[in-house]
């Protein structure tokens, strides 16, 4: 099992631009995750078909109770990736999820993720959570914190089934998870 050090997610994470800086303070919580999430959409290639028109945004999704604050935004800011610009929504609930390319599903989620699972079923939607076991469920991407570190992993399986391609330098960073 692989472990990511915060100097890793530092240079990863915060280093998306092309200018990878080294961070030696630790990264708080969720500007490690939103780094993360931006660079999902930076290593992240979506069927064509995911988008309406050639210039749509990659819009990136959260459900329920917003763990990030403004910090997402600080994080994305006027940023792209894939020469898109970013957009972020907020749904609700599972039931009001519409047309997006990320969704981050927090932990006080966890217990809606077939439902999410099965409202995702047949889009290019890649979901990411953040508690114990989703991956294995079906989530793309799932990052955890342990002793303080930031622990990511990956389903490739369930990213075959939403039809997109994970960058292979994401898939390093990350312990592989298979469906349950």
């Amino acid at each position: 099992m692989k472990r990511i050090a915060w100097g890793t997610v530092a240079l990863f994470a915060l280093g998306a631009t092309g200018a990878l800086a080294v961070r030696q303070e630790p990264v708080p919580e969720y500007d490690s995750k939103s780094a993360f999430l931006y660079n999902f959409c930076v290593y992240t290639e979506w069927p064509a078909s995911a988008f309406t028109k050639a210039d749509s945004p990659i819009v990136i999704g959260i459900v329920g109770k917003d763990p990030f604050g403004d910090t997402l935004k600080r994080i994305v800011g006027d940023r792209t990736a894939q020469k898109r610009a970013i957009e972020i929504v907020r749904f609700e609930a599972v039931k009001d999820i519409k047309d997006c390319h990320l969704l981050f599903l927090p932990a006080t989620e966890k217990k809606n993720i077939a439902d999410a699972l099965a409202k995702l079923k047949g889009t290019s939607t890649v979901l990411v959570g953040e508690s114990d076991g989703v991956a294995a469920k079906g989530a793309i991407f799932n990052i955890l914190i342990e002793d303080k570190k930031p622990k990511l992993e990956v389903n490739t399986d369930a990213a075959a089934r939403a039809g997109v391609k994970l960058n292979s330098r994401l898939v390093n960073l990350a312990k592989l998870v298979k469906d349950e």
